[in-house]
């Protein structure tokens, strides 16, 4: 009589599961502390480094216009420049840069009501103009004072008077 082959399987005994389950728990928690770590490197949105970059951008978007301005007017917490035709109408228009309850606006006209918000928490805004005579100064220096950022200068070449 024979018994036919005995099935013989191995299971994993209990040390081994133990072993796995202990490796498996160190790489998860070694992966959710690097989460943890990269998330706390980026800055939130509202820190100075936001603040600057914010800024920056602005004061490039008024240095563009700046740069290709006909002519320039300042006053207190505005810039004003006479821009080449942006909106296709044939005429030149106006960019006004301007604070407007504590935020740096861009608009085509004086209290434009679809002016866009470049940076908020503008604290002031100076047009300081170089050599030359008004409109048509050779440079600009601006600074924008931002709460928290504290004061941010440029100095842009404007274009060369026009011959009459």
């Amino acid at each position: 009589m024979s018994h036919g082959s005995v099935n013989t399987r191995r299971a994993y005994s209990l040390i081994e599961l133990l072993l796995a389950l202990s490796s498996s728990a160190i790489l998860v928690a070694a992966m959710g502390s690097t989460i943890v770590l990269a998330a706390r490197a980026v800055p939130p949105g509202d820190s100075a480094s936001a603040g600057i970059a914010e800024a920056n951008a602005a004061l490039q978007r008024i240095s563009d216009d700046a740069s290709v301005g006909l002519a320039l007017m300042t006053g207190s917490n505005m810039i004003a420049f006479g821009v080449p035709d942006y909106t296709g109408d044939g005429s030149p228009d106006i960019a006004v840069y301007q604070i407007q309850d504590g935020q740096l606006t861009r608009g085509d006209t004086m209290n434009d009501s679809d002016a866009t918000v470049l940076a908020d928490n503008v604290l002031s805004l100076t047009g300081t103009p170089g050599t030359g005579s008004q409109p048509y100064y050779r440079t600009l220096t601006i600074v924008l004072e931002v709460e928290s950022v504290g004061p941010i200068r440029t100095t842009v070449e404007l274009m060369p008077r026009p011959s009459r």
